[in-house]
């Protein structure tokens, strides 16, 4: 019985704690503005672009979050999302902010069914 409580709980957080900042970006953020990829840090498996964008006169300079080799290209133009109350704060317009939402709520899902089972035969035993 215990193992579906800690495999449930489990699940249930990490699937928070990876989706819930990417709804909150997709749902604050909304300044819309173009920017340039200037660098590109890979490991061989993930890459982070590096992109510049200008608001209002002020420059920034942010990262992405992980996302698959070979999609981002250096000195090419990106749509940049922003924060307006913010404008630091942004992310890059198909950087995987859907992705990682989508896998963290079928981790909370996930979460959920098995919480739901643990209590389940808690109960029939």
């Amino acid at each position: 019985m215990i193992v579906f409580w800690i495999i449930g709980i489990l699940f249930f957080v990490v699937g928070l704690l990876c989706c819930v900042p990417e709804y909150v970006r997709l749902l604050r953020y909304h300044g819309r503005v173009i920017g340039t990829i200037t660098k590109i840090e890979d490991n061989g498996q993930n890459a982070i672009a590096i992109f510049e964008y200008d608001v209002d006169g002020h420059h920034y300079t942010q990262k992405t979050q992980w996302t698959s080799n070979g999609v981002f290209i250096v000195g090419k133009t990106c749509d940049v999302i922003y924060n307006q109350k913010k404008p630091h704060l942004s992310y890059i317009k198909k950087s995987g902010q859907w992705i990682r939402c989508l896998v963290g709520t079928l981790f909370v899902i996930v979460g959920v069914i098995v919480l739901c089972l643990g209590f389940f035969f808690q109960s029939i035993l």
